[in-house]
This record gives structure tokens, sequence and C-alpha cells, in this order.
């Protein structure tokens, strides 16, 4: 019986470090993405700025 008890807390352990880890790779990922999206958002930003100047000239 006792055997039992640590098989199901080993195995839900180890269900509970593979979700933590695919959580924390999430969050990089959304970190990263957050990032190039305000580098895509600037570089736009920027091009459609010169190009309205050159409709104005």
């Amino acid at each position: 019986m006792q055997h039992s008890h640590i098989k199901q807390y080993n195995d839900l352990m180890l269900e509970y470090m593979k979700e933590k880890d695919i959580a924390s790779l999430s969050g990089r990922l959304l970190r990263k993405r957050q990032d190039k999206k305000l580098a895509y958002q600037s570089r736009m930003k920027e091009l459609e700025e010169q190009d309205q100047i050159k409709l104005l000239v």
C-alpha cells in the first residue's frame, strides 16, 4: 500500500514539473514575441512616417 502512495506521489510530481516547465517556456516565448512585436511596430511606424514625408514634398 505504501509503495502505491509513493508511486502516485512521484507520478504527480513528474506531471507537475512537466507542466511547470511548459509554463516557463511559454512565458519566455511570449516575452520574446512581445519584444519582436514592439520592434516590428516601431520599424513600421518609421517607414510610414517616411512615406508621409515623401507624399508631402
